[in-house]
């Protein structure tokens, strides 16, 4: 179906983009030394937006699985003469996922994720030093534009569809995005409806035609409910700086007012969710490609061992919490033993596969 393939990079992008937001706040709250944090900035830039990445990204092709996304962003992470441990790299990779996830749930229309992306991009060319990084960026800018500038809105919507089921049933919990109001107690999102799309007119107004197309008559009825609407600003869907959303939520100079403490609190408890997956050999072969086709093309550094250094994500500010919701087991143990059993293979069953691949998978072809 049009537009479900074509969804990969705004995944990859926006995801990039926000790693760099979180990297960067960290690299200038450890103080690390400028030369080191420069080169960090400019080698992931150099992977995430190499010709062949980009190439890749731009066929189009299903989203990947979020484990193998996972394993691109790891590779990708440590490209450079940083470490991350595996909890750092644990909520880094959420921070990244919750990040994103707001902005495209948040979005009037779908046309919108396009300039969603476009300021992440925006947002990386004020924060990476460097002509070479620079080009590299507005490089990428272009392509994006090229690609996806003036695709219909039916299209637009599909891909936007296809993001948000890529993120469904993520709910961790990030105090940045609690404490302004943008995220609920409970992991899920607030929606906030300010103004109209583009193209929208104030509901209540009515026009009659002629058959021609002529229109004889144009008023417009008062309705309970068109108070509070506020008309778009532009008029077409398709217009740079129409949205704050993919700037740097990290970046102390974009200040962000939390709403009031009772428009924060939760809803009532929703019913337990309930996860259905199927981690079986096909699955993990379709995943062992994915993770070849993208991350192998990802170089580890070649640096002298005294030039690494550690980055630690243990800040107030990005604190995680994972949101799970626990299905009761009850009854008889006869009855729940299917259960079980599925919930002991599930249990790490798809990241097992994939560890033990032969020396050919993906983390031996990354050098």
């Amino acid at each position: 179906m049009a537009g479900t393939n074509l969804a990969l990079p705004f995944l990859m992008i926006n995801l990039g983009g926000e790693m760099m937001y979180i990297l960067n706040q960290r690299l200038n709250a450890q103080q690390i030394p400028n030369d080191k944090a420069d080169k960090v900035r400019v080698d992931v830039i150099k992977h995430l937006f190499s010709d062949a990445f980009i190439d890749e990204m731009m066929r189009p092709q299903p989203l990947y699985t979020m484990i193998s996304t996972r394993q691109t962003f790891d590779k990708l992470a440590h490209s450079s003469i940083m470490k991350l441990q595996t909890s750092s790299m644990n909520k880094l990779f959420d921070l990244m996922v919750m990040g994103v996830k707001m902005q495209f749930l948040c979005v009037k229309y779908p046309e919108e994720i396009l300039q969603v992306t476009l300021n992440h991009l925006k947002e990386l060319l004020a924060l990476i030093p460097g002509n070479e990084a620079q080009l590299i960026i507005t490089k990428v800018i272009n392509r994006v534009k090229e690609r996806y500038l003036g695709m219909s809105s039916a299209t637009m919507a599909r891909i936007r569809q296809t993001l948000l089921k890529f993120f469904q049933n993520k709910y961790a919990k990030v105090t940045l995005l609690l404490s302004r109001g943008i995220q609920l107690q409970d992991g899920t999102i607030k929606i906030t409806t300010s103004e109209a799309c583009p193209i929208c007119e104030t509901p209540g107004k009515i026009r009659r035609f002629l058959q021609t197309g002529e229109v004889v008559r144009e008023y417009t009825r008062i309705l309970s409910k068109s108070d509070g609407f506020i008309a778009a600003r532009y008029e077409s869907r398709y217009t740079e700086n129409s949205t704050t959303l993919g700037f740097n939520l990290y970046a102390t100079d974009k200040p962000f007012a939390p709403l009031p403490p009772e428009e924060q609190k939760a809803p009532a408890p929703a019913p337990a969710r309930r996860y259905v997956s199927a981690p079986d050999k096909t699955r993990v072969e379709i995943a062992k490609h994915e993770l070849n086709s993208l991350a192998s093309m990802i170089a580890g550094p070649d640096e002298n061992p005294a030039d690494f250094f550690e980055l630690n994500l243990n800040f107030q500010m990005m604190e995680v919490e994972d949101v799970t919701n626990i299905r009761q087991v009850e009854g008889k143990r006869v009855h729940n033993e299917e259960l079980l059993k599925f919930e002991r293979e599930f249990d790490g069953a798809t990241e097992a596969s994939i560890r033990d691949q032969d020396p050919d998978n993906l983390l031996d072809l990354i050098e």
